[in-house]
Formats: C-alpha cells, structure tokens, sequence
C-alpha cells in the first residue's frame, strides 16, 4: 500500500510525505497587485458604497501532511516488518484462511456438481426419446440446451482457483479436465451431422467421463474441510 502511494521523488525525499511546503508561483507583482485591490475594496467597504463589502478573504490550500513523532516511527517500524514477511507469508498457511479456503471451494463445488448433474439427467431424457427421422435434429437440440449449463460450472471452478487450497489443488485440476471432456462431447453431439458419431458418444463417451467426474468430484470434496 506505501508502494503505490509514493510519487516521483520518494522516497528519498519526502520519506512519509510530509516534506517542505511547495513554493508559490505567484510573481511579487501579482502580489502586489492583489494587495492593492485588496484595499481598495476595503476602502470602498468602509465608505459604505453598496454592493462593494468583503465577505471573505481569500485561503491556501494545506498541503502538508504533518504527523507526529511517534506516528513516524510505527511507519517505518511497520516497513521495516512487512517486507520479510511479505516473502515469508507463502511460506506458511493459516489455519483460518484454509478452512475460509476450504469452504468457499467446497460450496462452489458442490452446487456445480449438482448443477451439472441436472442438466446431463434432463440431456439423457432427451435424447431417450428422439425416434424417427429427426433423431439426428432432435439430439443436435438436446446437446444445445445442455451445453451451455455444463459450460457455466465449468467456467464458474475455473474462477475459484484461488480460493482452492494447495492440498485440493491437484484433484480440482483433474475435476476441471472432466468438465472440459464434457463440454467437448456435448459440442461434439451439437454440431455432428453423423447419427453413428452421436451414437458413440451419446452411449460411450459421455457415459464414461460422468463416471471420472463423480469419482474426481468425490475425491476433490474429501479434501475440502470446510
């Protein structure tokens, strides 16, 4: 946070920002200047010309951040702590964190799972009852309805990676590829003009990678504490 407050001349100087005050840029003779219209309105206040009284007089913007001496040294005391530890926080994990970590993951992946497995139950109903014909149109449909819920979860684990804990990590990568798997044969189902190219992965593919994702999805949830 100090990082990105400091301007271009700190911080050798200005260490804390409370350097020496700028010097004005007004001219003496726009000083002067100012002074005699200054009384000159004052004059005319005094005669009592009306519509001429001075209401105010004009203020400087305070530009100096004056903080004790005992506020300087916790600052420099507080970086002086925190670039050690800035590199040695990763190295350790907190307890608390983890299990913040653990339950953010844990709910996430949860409600993807389900989410997912809602959308596949009502794909297979689906496609159960295309007959005739338009079974090749009829299944094309399905796996439009299907896809885009699938590729939500998908995208929604992506996001929570860093909430992911490193013992959870290596299983949420494995559950992530399954739904890649998924999306791809759904994709494949969608676009495919050949009733045997769907038959293949309407009764094998998609079947065995529902299979890897139930036992990922299993596997990643027991790591996850939360």
């Amino acid at each position: 946070a100090y990082w990105s407050l400091l301007t271009p001349t700190q911080p050798f100087r200005g260490f804390l920002g409370d350097g020496p005050a700028p010097r004005s840029t007004v001219n003496d003779d726009s000083a002067s200047a100012t002074s005699s219209n200054f009384g000159a309105l004052s004059s005319s206040a005094d005669s009592g010309v009306p519509g001429r009284s001075l209401e105010s007089t004009p203020s400087t913007l305070v530009t100096r951040w004056l903080v004790s001496r005992s506020v300087k040294v916790l600052m420099v005391v507080m970086l002086i702590a925190g670039v050690p530890l800035y590199f040695l926080t990763p190295s350790f994990e907190n307890p608390l964190i983890v299990r913040m970590q653990d339950f953010i993951s844990r709910n996430v992946v949860t409600t993807s799972h389900t989410v997912t497995l809602s959308a596949m139950n009502q794909f297979e109903a689906s496609t159960a009852s295309c007959r005739g014909a338009y079974t090749l149109e009829c299944q094309q449909r399905a796996a439009t309805l299907a896809s885009p819920r699938v590729s939500n979860q998908a995208a929604l684990l992506l996001s929570i990676n860093v909430f992911v804990p490193t013992s959870a990590l290596r299983a949420a990568k494995k559950y992530e590829a399954d739904f890649r798997a998924l999306v791809n044969e759904l994709f494949i189902v969608q676009t495919s003009n050949s009733l045997s190219v769907q038959a293949r992965v309407l009764k094998v593919e998609i079947p065995v990678t529902l299979a890897h994702m139930n036992r990922d999805y299993l596997a990643e949830k027991a790591l996850l504490k939360g």
